[in-house]
């Protein structure tokens, strides 16, 4: 059961799912070139990914993220 002030102070859409995988993640800059670095990922929803870094990465700057996830054949990894 959620509580009415959780449900209040929440404004994410989507549910997170506490999911670790592993993350590259490239930073697309026209200005200093692309910048590599890999991290893990804390939890995961629909609309967003929260990972962690092995840089300090600037608010606002586009990223391509690829996530280790893995495949299934036949119901099994």
């Amino acid at each position: 059961m959620i509580s009415a002030n959780k449900q209040t102070n929440e404004r994410r859409a989507a549910d997170r799912f506490p999911i670790e995988r592993d993350v590259r993640y490239r930073v697309l800059s026209k200005k200093s070139g692309d910048e590599n670095g890999i991290g893990k990922t804390v939890n995961i929803s629909s609309t967003g990914v929260l990972f962690t870094t092995d840089k300090l990465l600037i608010p606002g700057r586009r990223l391509e993220v690829s996530i280790a996830w893995p495949a299934q054949l036949n119901n099994n990894c």
